[in-house]
C-alpha cells in the first residue's frame, strides 16, 4: 500500500547579528533538513549559525554548526539556497532602539542584499556570530511545495 505524506516540517532559528556596516540585522535561518515528523524536527535545535567566508568557496555563506561538536561547520548554505529554503534577513530601522524593539514589522526593513553585498569585506579568518533569540517550526503542505530536490519529492511517497 502506498501512502502520501501530507506535511513536512523545517526548524528555523531567529537570530540577530551586527553587520560589517555597524547596523543590527535579524536573520531567519533554516535548518539543513526537512522532516516528515514534527518530533524529529524539534531535534534540529542542535544547530547554531554563523556567517563565514571559506577560502575554497570564495563567497560568504551561512555556516551551520552542530552545537555538540566544537569545531568547524557541518553544512554551508550560499545565498541562493538560503533564500530557497525560506531564509530571510531584515535590518533594524535606523533610530530603533534594539533594547526596546517589539520584533514587529515596524521595527525592521526587508534587506534585499545578497551575502556577497552584505559581507564582501569579511575575511576568511573572520566569523560573524548569530545570537539566537528564538525559533520557529514551519509546516509545509506537500502538494503546495515547489521542491527543486527530486529526491525529496520522491521521499514524500512512503511505500509500505
Amino acid at each position: 500500500m502506498m501512502t502520501i505524506k501530507e506535511f513536512m516540517y523545517r526548524h528555523y532559528v531567529i537570530g540577530m547579528f551586527k553587520g560589517l556596516d555597524g547596523r543590527s540585522y535579524e536573520i531567519l535561518a533554516p535548518a539543513p533538513d526537512y522532516h516528515f515528523e514534527l518530533t524529529s524536527c524539534q531535534c534540529d535545535k542542535i544547530w547554531e549559525y554563523r556567517i563565514v567566508n571559506p577560502e575554497h568557496i570564495q563567497e560568504p555563506c551561512l555556516g551551520i554548526y552542530d552545537k555538540r561538536c566544537n569545531g568547524h561547520w557541518t553544512h554551508l548554505r550560499n545565498y541562493e539556497s538560503f533564500i530557497k529554503a525560506g531564509g530571510r534577513i531584515r535590518v533594524l530601522k535606523n533610530g530603533t532602539d534594539k533594547n526596546i524593539m517589539n520584533w514587529n514589522d515596524d521595527d525592521f526593513e526587508i534587506c534585499n542584499k545578497s551575502f556577497n553585498e552584505l559581507f564582501s569585506e569579511l575575511k576568511p579568518s573572520q566569523t560573524i556570530f548569530i545570537e539566537e533569540v528564538g525559533d520557529v517550526i514551519k509546516t509545509f503542505g506537500i502538494l503546495d511545495m515547489k521542491l527543486d530536490d527530486i529526491s525529496l519529492k520522491a521521499n514524500c511517497l512512503n511505500f509500505e
